[in-house]
């Protein structure tokens, strides 16, 4: 068996107004083939969809989109694999002197939430 990570895309639509809210969510599934962990990733989306109605009185639906990529990791995992790569930078660019001096050893490390919510 390998392992894969999949990223799947999950859209919230808020009744009327539409799409307020996309989420990308990472997980790690393990297959034998290619095409069996894209329909593990293709379950793990549809039993994420929602639907209910919120404080406001509308109707919410949380609906799977679809699958933003899979990528085989390999039949073992390791400490220090990287499991998922994304370009943060969503302008052209951004003016920065080149020899600026970075203190990544310095920041404060947030969480994405993800140990304490449940989706």
């Amino acid at each position: 068996m390998e392992w894969y990570s999949t990223c799947i895309r999950l859209v919230c639509i808020v009744g009327e107004v539409g799409i307020v809210d996309i989420w990308d969510h990472i997980y790690i599934v393990r297959a034998n083939t290619r095409e069996l962990a894209v329909e593990a990733s293709n379950n793990i989306g549809h039993s994420k969809e929602q639907l209910y109605e919120n404080a406001d009185k509308e109707l919410v639906r949380w609906a799977f989109v679809g699958i933003v990529h899979l990528d085989k990791l390999g039949k073992r995992l390791s400490s220090g694999k990287v499991v998922y790569l994304s370009n943060a930078l969503k302008v052209r660019s951004i003016p920065i002197n080149f020899n600026a001096v970075f203190f990544p050893d310095k920041q404060e490390v947030g969480s994405t939430g993800v140990g304490i919510v449940d989706f």
